[in-house]
């Protein structure tokens, strides 16, 4: 770990404003179609090259980044994603991956556990095979299933987690997927919806408190206050302008 890393971290233990985490979205692509994204990716040529991408590690380290997650898009569309995450690794900074999980077989997830990867993070909206074809334009849940399975296997040291975009077609069915979180040793993070065509309203607010309420917060990601805010957010009724993070 470089002195920069190591200062950081240890401000961020001790309450002062360090940065130590970057989101970096290494492609726009994708191979699902969730009616709720808006990351729609295009061309290759927007994505940075493996050198470009070392030099990026390099700064970052510099900058004091220690952890880094990987998103897009969906990441796992690069056939070179495993050297990116070798890249970050050799530069001390611990990677995060965020999934969707389709594209991820035993043999990929081992590649990546070997080149440094840390923790991962699966998008599951639904455990109900209709609504997740709903939501995300393919018939692929068996395959996320095994994914988690996978990932379960392949990560079990890491800090794992199961993204749940919260919507109106979920809402209900937070609780369930909580349960199926702690049964394959991941914590669920709830992810507020943006822009759908069917938005929560002010009369949802207090139904939407109580199934948050409900949840084993032993195995929710997010903190108390996120959980206490997440019903103003959801209904449009949040005001606070300071950031959260």
């Amino acid at each position: 770990m470089k002195f920069s890393q190591f200062k950081n971290a240890i401000g961020f233990i001790f309450g002062k404003p360090h940065t130590v985490y970057a989101h970096y979205g290494i492609t726009h692509r994708c191979n699902l179609n969730c009616y709720m994204c808006q990351v729609k990716g295009d061309a290759e040529y927007r994505e940075l090259s493996l050198g470009r991408i070392y030099s990026l590690a390099k700064n970052l380290a510099r900058l004091g980044i220690s952890y880094i997650s990987i998103g897009g898009g969906e990441p796992l569309v690069r056939d070179d994603l495993t050297e990116a995450v070798r890249i970050f690794k050799k530069h001390s900074i611990r990677t995060r991956l965020l999934t969707n999980g389709v594209l991820l077989s035993e043999s990929l997830a081992r590649k990546l556990q070997i080149s440094g990867l840390s923790d991962l993070s699966v998008s599951l909206d639904s455990l109900d095979r209709e609504k997740y074809k709903y939501i995300t334009g393919t018939d692929c849940l068996t395959g996320v299933m095994d994914a988690i399975t996978v990932a379960r296997k392949y990560f079990k040291n890491g800090v794992n987690l199961l993204n749940t975009v919260v919507s109106k077609i979920n809402i209900e069915e937070l609780p369930v997927l909580s349960i199926f979180a702690k049964e394959h040793r991941f914590k669920i993070s709830l992810i507020p919806i943006e822009n759908a065509r069917d938005n929560f309203t002010l009369q949802d607010k207090e139904k939407i408190a109580n199934i948050l309420n409900s949840l084993d917060r032993k195995h929710v990601f997010n903190s108390t206050n996120f959980i206490r805010l997440l019903p103003d957010y959801l209904c449009g009724s949040f005001k606070n302008t300071e950031c959260l993070a």
